[in-house]
């Protein structure tokens, strides 16, 4: 019973600090002394102001202040290029000369190049960032933090009403917790959505207004077999490749210590790099999706030198990333530490303008924190090592089961917590790979907008953030849609359950009783939402992992774990309604790099061999 009333008490307070986060500036407040007020009794007498040669991401930033304090308070803001803004009250979006006095370049330098400073003087609140995107972050910062906006999902955006708006005259400075953030799920490619959330990787559709992206050209991963065609020089130069078993093969990797290889790969990525104009960009020389690395004497020898053959590929990669930086010092070259090259070497040392990708492969656990469980030591060592000899690390961490996107997968527990673990060893980028075919497996919404916020503030709450996003995307749901996601969340505390990314749905997490009880869930969900079709679709969305799991693996709803021939007999039913579901949502995929109608055959079929 203490421990019912604690947690009552507990989600009392977290409604209690959402209520004063969504009240700031209200009409007692905007009185305040310490306050800049915008707006007051639904009407203002500021201006936004641009300055005269505005950038795309300035104007867009400007744009987004308008539109978002009209809808908030009714009032529509004037914007006005500098010299023709009049008037004693100015909010000064970006790199505007009155907002250089108030914020001045030297500290902006300061902050990477997404790093922002909000703050009021002399009549005037300046929105300043490092970049053009970061004109934008601080500009989605004020609507977020201080004015209680908040962007769930590309199908859900919370603008509070209110007639009187103001912010802390003291304003804040903010500099990003990772400097690339990635959270590869479909709906994330939204632009405007990645950008109010403040990701900035490779695959978020961010365009010139959206201030850019942290930017991949020619290849994101994966590239040495484009980078060396075999098509074009096996034939001639069979030396150039893996030598397995005594043969050279082409469709394995390259042989690092052949020095024409190194030669044919320099140029390449000279040629790439100056196609960029030297504007900063990655390029990625890394190893192919295989196990296959050469295995000559030299390599052999070479390897064994460096106690891995991640000596051997950074050996190469460096000599890649010293030509480049004589020539242009923004592109960095990145590989990875991946499968065979995930042991740090003894030896040699990434250069300081490389960047190591270190994968989250495994054997691993992702439903334990990586700190909390043996499955991920290897891992936890190799990260720890990598950290010590790399000033430029990234991680490529997997949150989804790529074999099965539409099961239940519960690793919310191991998000909360592995972000802040990784910026406690110095990461600084994190792709974060979820599931990419639309509409996107378990509950993407969730685990997208915690992994945004988590990798722009590794140190966030990330209980309160969880809270906050489940009443504000369910809503009167809310309440049984946290409990079915916290069957899970218990269950999996479990030390001796463990599940990755390639786990089956008897892995052992899911259980007759756990099934029950979060099937019972959404069924009070599905009343709770009666009547509003925008969240029972939501709710629905979440039903389709109950069905997905009832076809591949029935026997786990059953306590004895042996269907009788009347389970059975629901199975055509129940995959005729899943069919019918993925259509209505427009599923184009259920496991990673398999055509949806393969993926589907094979689950009719498995169903205890029923062929219906």
């Amino acid at each position: 019973m203490r421990t019912k009333i604690k947690s009552i008490v507990k989600h009392m307070v977290s409604i209690a600090a959402s209520a004063v986060i969504l009240c700031a500036g209200s009409t007692a407040l905007a009185k305040n002394d310490d306050l800049f007020t915008i707006v007051e009794k639904g009407k203002s007498a500021c201006v936004i102001v641009t300055p005269d040669s505005a950038s795309e991401p300035e104007k867009y930033a400007a744009s987004e202040l308008q539109a978002n304090l009209e809808k908030m308070s009714g009032a529509r803001l004037e914007i006005a290029s500098e010299t023709q803004a009049t008037g004693s009250c100015k909010l000064l979006i970006g790199n505007t000369k009155q907002g250089g006095g108030i914020v001045g370049d030297e500290e902006l330098s300061k902050l990477g190049d997404d790093g922002f400073v909000i703050r009021a003087a002399d009549g005037a609140l300046a929105l300043r960032g490092a970049s053009g995107r970061a004109v934008l972050y601080a500009v989605y910062s004020m609507l977020e933090d201080d004015l209680g906006v908040r962007w769930y999902a590309p199908d859900e955006t919370y603008v509070p009403k209110r007639e009187d708006v103001a912010v802390k005259t003291a304003g804040r400075t903010e500099k990003a917790g990772m400097e690339y953030r990635e959270a590869y799920f479909c709906l994330a490619y939204d632009g405007d959505w990645a950008t109010r959330n403040r990701l900035n990787g490779q695959h978020h559709r961010l365009d010139e207004k959206h201030g850019g992206r942290v930017k991949y050209v020619q290849g994101f991963v994966h590239t040495l077999a484009g980078l060396v065609p075999a098509d074009k020089y096996f034939a001639e130069h069979p030396e150039y490749y893996s030598e397995i078993d005594g043969k050279r093969i082409p469709n394995g990797q390259i042989c690092l210590t052949n020095p024409e290889v190194l030669e044919v790969v320099k140029a390449r990525v000279l040629e790439i790099a100056g196609q960029t104009g030297g504007a900063p960009s990655i390029i990625s020389v890394s190893q192919n999706d295989n196990m296959l690395q050469c295995r000559c004497p030299k390599c052999r020898a070479m390897d064994n030198e460096e106690g891995s053959p991640a000596g051997t590929l950074l050996r190469f990669v460096n000599e890649i990333a010293d030509a480049v930086a004589e020539k242009y010092p923004n592109v960095v070259i990145d590989t990875l530490a991946y499968q065979y090259t995930e042991n740090a070497p003894r030896i040699t040392r990434p250069r300081p303008n490389v960047v190591v990708r270190l994968c989250h492969m495994a054997p691993s656990c992702d439903l334990h924190p990586l700190g909390k469980c043996f499955w991920n030591g290897k891992y936890v060592k190799n990260l720890k090592a990598w950290s010590k000899m790399s000033n430029r690390l990234y991680v490529w961490h997997y949150v989804t089961d790529f074999a099965h996107y539409y099961l239940p997968f519960p690793n919310i527990n191991a998000i909360s917590k592995d972000i802040a673990f990784y910026s406690k060893y110095n990461v600084r980028g994190m792709f974060a790979q979820g599931v990419s075919d639309c509409p996107g497996g378990d509950m993407p919404e969730l685990k997208t907008w915690l992994i945004s916020k988590l990798l722009w503030n590794p140190n966030a709450d990330s209980e309160a953030l969880i809270a906050e996003f489940m009443k504000g995307y369910y809503k009167q749901a809310e309440p049984a849609v946290t409990e079915y996601l916290n069957v899970l969340r218990k269950r999996v505390r479990n030390p001796l359950l463990h599940a990755n990314l390639y786990s089956p749905p008897q892995a052992g997490y899911l259980d007759a009783a756990t099934l029950a009880a979060m099937s019972a869930a959404l069924e009070r969900a599905d009343k709770l939402a009666a009547g509003d079709p925008v969240i029972s679709e939501r709710v629905r969305r979440i039903k389709l992992l109950m069905l997905y799991t009832k076809l591949a693996a029935p026997e786990l709803f059953v306590k004895s774990g042996k269907l009788t021939s009347a389970d059975k007999k629901q199975l055509p039913e129940i995959y005729r309604l899943f069919e019918s579901e993925i259509k209505h949502f427009n599923v184009t995929g259920i496991r990673e790099g398999e055509q949806l109608d393969l993926s589907l055959n094979k689950l009719r079929t498995k169903a205890y061999g029923l062929n219906f």
